[in-house]
């Protein structure tokens, strides 16, 4: 089965949502975690012929590079990158609400909010209606997880 692409238009130009594929080179891809870079770059392809996740790549139409990537692992979300966050986590909701239909059951979005390289990401999440796992959080984590039900 082939997975659901989509588009965003908006004031930050126009975008495509598109499924990693072993033929995309995502080596041009950036931001300001080292981390998100090299999951993007040298791990994701490889979870998803594991059956670990599946990857998203957002790609500015105009230009062809990757603006933000997210990777769906049925527990946990990545996001990268700033700005268009929001659009990612409402299309990780509607991909997680059509696996009720077609996959397994899908409840909650859940997030590692990366408080050690941005400690404004809570807020960012809580604004997008996350709430806190508190049973798992305690002040060692470099990672605060969140969950917000799409049923609500």
């Amino acid at each position: 089965m082939q997975r659901q692409n989509f588009v965003q238009t908006g004031r930050s130009g126009e975008f495509k949502l598109e499924a990693l594929t072993p033929q995309q080179h995502c080596g041009g891809f950036q931001c300001a975690v080292s981390e998100y870079n090299e999951y993007l770059v040298h791990d994701a392809l490889r979870s998803m012929s594991d059956h670990i996740a599946l990857t998203w790549l957002l790609i500015e139409r105009t230009t062809g590079k990757i603006a933000a990537y997210m990777s769906l692992i049925m527990d946990a979300i990545k996001l990268s990158f700033t700005g268009i966050g929001s659009f990612m986590i409402n299309t990780a909701a509607r991909l997680a609400w059509a696996c009720n239909t077609a996959y397994c059951a899908a409840r909650f979005l859940t997030v590692d909010a990366d408080i050690e390289h941005d400690t404004g990401v809570l807020a960012f999440y809580e604004k997008n209606g996350f709430i806190h796992n508190s049973e798992l959080r305690n002040k060692n984590r470099k990672t605060i997880s969140m969950r917000k039900d799409i049923y609500v």
